[in-house]
């Protein structure tokens, strides 16, 4: 069993004093002779010679603590075999089917012939990404994603932030408890009409540049927007609209901010009070790789009656909820830990049961990620 030193220390220049637990981790090298008997099944051994650790190492880690990491010996070749180490007493036997990147606010291209692995693709190495989970604002969720290391920041820095959603859930006041498991979230997406994505890049501000947002063209596959909004309500989106004087349209979800995991059954925070990834909206720059704030960045508190749209939440309502982001951000600065994916190791996640970040970095970066199992919506994902 991988043995992790949890170290805690002052993080330098952090505004607001966090304190981030650093996960070193020790990953057992593996002959193939010392690998235990991936019996007569072709692609099980197969797995077992691409992961050098023993796939019942692996599942059990996911199961215990919701994450694995793990040398291996071919990036693509492991992340398209990624569902042999999968956990198989999942609840939702869909856990360990390919989940596309389709439908989204981002696109990425993919990589190989499997049509399930992407590149992460060009970011501002400037930007950290605050922890979230991944497709976390829709009607459909990934169940578990990995992230394979072609190469480790040349610079620093690139960590990848984890977030434990029991533990936040818990250790928040018990009248946020309370408000989490009777209100829902809301959640906004707006795609503009972009024939392609290059347009997003026309901008001169570099705060404002975001290479993988895309339009409702390459989110839906669709040629106009009313065909987009059809198939945004058709995915199970709470509204879908074209937004006046443009073509561009805006979907919105209503989700439960608390879910029982599938494993533990367990209440664990999902994206929808969390956000999306902070850079994305907030565009902050950071200076150095050794800095680290942690922000968790949200959406709103959906209405009581969940009507259409722009309704403005009471004085009240405003106030309760920069409380609530305060407790919560306190929170998530204490629990959150950093793990470095070295070149040629992979990082599985359960992201149901974590929300995940990157830190800044210096130098190049490579990174590949696939995603298994729909944990709400169509078997496939798509």
């Amino acid at each position: 069993m991988r043995s992790f030193t949890l170290i805690a220390l002052a993080v330098l220049g952090a505004v607001f004093g966090v304190i981030v637990a650093v996960a070193t981790a020790k990953v057992q090298q593996w002959t193939v002779g010392s690998r235990p008997n991936a019996g007569d099944n072709d692609e099980s051994a197969l797995a077992a010679l691409l992961f050098d650790r023993p796939v019942a190492e692996l599942r059990q880690e996911l199961q215990e603590r919701g994450y694995a990491l793990s040398k291996v010996s071919d990036i693509l070749q492991a992340l398209e075999n990624l569902h042999f180490v999968l956990p198989l007493n999942d609840n939702d036997e869909r856990s360990t089917e390919p989940f596309y990147y389709t439908g989204g606010y981002f696109s990425r291209r993919t990589i190989g012939d499997s049509g399930f692995v992407y590149d992460v693709g060009p970011s501002n190495p400037n930007l950290t990404l605050v922890p979230h989970n991944e497709m976390g604002y829709g009607p459909r969720t990934p169940r578990y994603i990995a992230f394979g290391a072609k190469l480790a920041a040349t610079g620093g820095g690139g960590e990848t932030i984890l977030l434990d959603g029991h533990q936040v859930f818990a250790r928040l006041q018990n009248q946020w408890q309370t408000a989490l498991e009777t209100r829902n979230i809301r959640y906004r997406v707006r795609f503009d009409g972009l024939a392609n994505d290059a347009g997003r890049n026309k901008t001169s501000n570099p705060r404002k540049k975001q290479p993988q947002q895309t339009s409702w063209y390459n989110s839906f596959g669709t040629n106009t927007p009313q065909d987009a909004v059809e198939a945004a309500l058709a995915m199970g989106y709470h509204q879908a609209y074209i937004m006046a004087g443009s073509d561009s349209i805006q979907t919105i979800y209503d989700s439960p901010a608390v879910v029982p995991h599938p494993l533990t059954r367990q209440p664990c925070m999902l994206e929808q009070i969390v956000g999306a990834h902070g850079s994305a909206l907030d565009q902050e720059e950071y200076e150095s790789t050794l800095d680290f704030q942690l922000r968790l960045h949200h959406t709103t508190w959906a209405p009581h009656d969940h009507g259409i749209g722009m309704q403005q939440k009471t004085s009240l309502e405003e106030e309760l909820e920069k409380e609530f982001l305060e407790n919560l951000d306190q929170v998530a600065s204490e629990l959150a830990v950093r793990i470095p994916i070295p070149s040629g190791h992979i990082l599985v996640v359960d992201n149901i049961w974590h929300k995940h970040g990157r830190l800044n970095f210096l130098g190049d970066r490579e990174m590949l990620v696939t995603m298994r199992g729909s944990y709400r919506g169509t078997a496939d994902g798509r």
